[in-house]
């Protein structure tokens, strides 16, 4: 699961935005995704 999140910051990355910080903003993504599962509002599909 998180390779494909990476690919998508590799394919986001840019002159401006430096890789680390692409590599942060889609582990956040899953962080928040992780916390909501665990306070059962967002369930598993």
């Amino acid at each position: 699961m998180f390779v494909g999140h990476y690919s998508v910051a590799f394919a986001a990355k840019t002159a401006k935005i430096p890789l680390w910080i692409l590599f942060v903003a889609v582990q956040f993504l899953d962080y928040i995704w992780a916390t909501l599962v665990q306070l059962g509002i967002r369930n598993f599909v």
